[in-house]
């Protein structure tokens, strides 16, 4: 693992359209182990934000008035990584269900805060700290117009949900849309702590990559927003709208400087190749 990460982004091509002003990483070599390579992690968020940015969009269209909002869903810390997984699993598909018997035609079960959620997307995120792991929930969210989250009641319902004390935290996506999708599909775990520390062990790592390997979805659109196809291609980003972005963040890492700089002749396509022989490890 450690020699398939290390090698991730080790070469690095990127295009430059003269006539258009553009540069995009025609092409890489990516490892695909976003629990090990930060690389990877940024890379994978930045291929979601791409892909449900325009659906979002395109629904608030048709939807004047919908709110978008984060939530943020945790349970108590297990030291078994796989019981503090049941536990927020078993919370949200007990809540799922509860949304769907309430807005049912039978009219037998009340209807929940829940309920007020038009769709979203849901992403776990994965740390390890004082009572052992803190795995948690992530969501970006779009209520129907007047619709907003009672934030006591759904607190008492969460808890309800999961079995034991938990808690839950809705607030408006302040800096818009983008900014909101940003926050909820950052990362599956951190790389370093407020310290400029690992935020996690090899072995903690090793246990994480266990779990998600096992068929768990780190990442899971639901109602309005469901059926969107992501590509999650690595090693090239032909996406206009962030091509800088990912060509500076890989020329970075690659050789850990600031900045990257270039200059082209005036050919209609340059392509040129990065290679580096010594770095440090993630």
């Amino acid at each position: 693992m450690a020699a398939k990460c290390f090698n991730c982004k080790s070469v690095i091509r990127f295009d430059h359209y003269v006539r258009h002003d553009e540069t995009v990483v025609g092409q890489t070599w990516s490892c695909y182990e976003p629990i090990f390579c930060e690389p990877c992690a940024i890379h994978g968020a930045i291929r979601r934000n791409t892909a449900y940015r325009p659906k979002v969009e395109q629904v608030q269209d048709e939807n004047p008035g919908i709110i978008p909002v984060m939530f943020t869903f945790t349970v108590p810390n297990r030291e078994n990584i796989y019981e503090n997984y049941e536990l927020l699993t078993n919370g949200w598909k007990r809540q799922q269900e509860a949304a769907r018997r309430g807005k049912s035609s039978s009219g037998r079960h009340a209807l929940i805060e829940w309920n007020k959620v038009l769709g979203g997307i849901s992403a776990m995120e994965a740390t390890y700290g004082q009572g052992g792991w803190h795995i948690h929930r992530h969501v970006f969210a779009l209520l129907r117009p007047g619709g907003y989250i009672d934030p006591n009641k759904h607190h008492e319902e969460w808890s309800r949900f999961v079995g034991v004390r938990a808690f839950t935290n809705v607030i408006k996506c302040r800096g818009g849309v983008y900014e909101g999708l940003k926050e909820c599909l950052k990362y599956p775990t951190k790389f370093v702590n407020r310290d400029g520390e690992q935020s996690l062990t090899y072995e903690q790592r090793k246990a994480l990559h266990s779990l998600v390997k096992g068929n768990v979805r780190m990442v899971n659109p639901f109602g309005i927003l469901r059926g969107v196809k992501v590509d999650m291609n690595l090693d090239k980003d032909d996406a206009s709208d962030l091509d800088g972005e990912v060509m500076q963040f890989y020329a970075r890492w690659a050789y850990g400087l600031g900045r990257y700089e270039y200059e082209f002749p005036g050919e209609e396509k340059r392509l040129g190749y990065i290679k580096h022989t010594e770095r440090k490890t993630a």
